[in-house]
């Protein structure tokens, strides 16, 4: 037999099937769902890209503020409405990775209402299928970032090989797995 705490030689099948739409676009998120294999369960990476014309607040204090509650709540009916039972939503993953994006502008309390707010807003239009990642680069300040337990189901951790990623970003030494 098989030691106990020994993994299984048997492979899992693959049930995920990620996708990435941007947080200003709800006919995206639409079409990923309906041409979403029903066999998987949809993992969307929703990207809070600035799609208003105001580029002197950071995006995540427009989320945060309710400025952009139009977009979000756009997308939660859309989930609600079309998607399956269980969609999983990785908000404005890789926070961690300070001015990589528009939402990593290292500041964790901000991040964290930012987050809490898209919650917020899909539960109150009734997205129940909804099930959200946080997903953070893993630099060492990302358990900062951390939204709390009531409103993560799952944490999600980037993990990438690129050794030529690293080299343009100056590490002598490789960092990416």
């Amino acid at each position: 037999g098989v030691p106990q705490g020994t993994p299984s030689a048997t492979p899992l099948p693959l049930t995920l099937q990620e996708s990435y739409v941007p947080q200003s676009d709800a006919g995206l998120m639409a079409a990923t769902l309906a041409k979403a294999d029903r066999q998987r369960i949809p993992l969307i990476t929703v990207e809070p890209f600035a799609a208003t014309s105001d580029t002197t607040t950071p995006v995540l204090q427009q989320v945060a503020s309710g400025q952009l509650d139009d977009e979000l709540i756009q997308l939660a009916d859309v989930v609600r409405d079309d998607g399956p039972p269980t969609v999983l939503i990785r908000w404005a993953q890789e926070m961690d990775l300070t001015l990589l994006y528009p939402w990593s502008s290292n500041d964790p309390a901000l991040y964290q209402a930012a987050f809490r707010h898209v919650v917020e807003v899909f539960r109150a239009e009734g997205a129940t299928n909804v099930q959200w990642v946080w997903s953070p680069a893993g630099q060492g300040n990302a358990l900062a970032y951390y939204p709390g337990d009531d409103v993560v189901d799952y944490v999600g951790l980037t993990v990438l090989g690129d050794a030529g990623w690293d080299a343009e970003l100056g590490y002598q030494q490789r960092q990416s797995m």
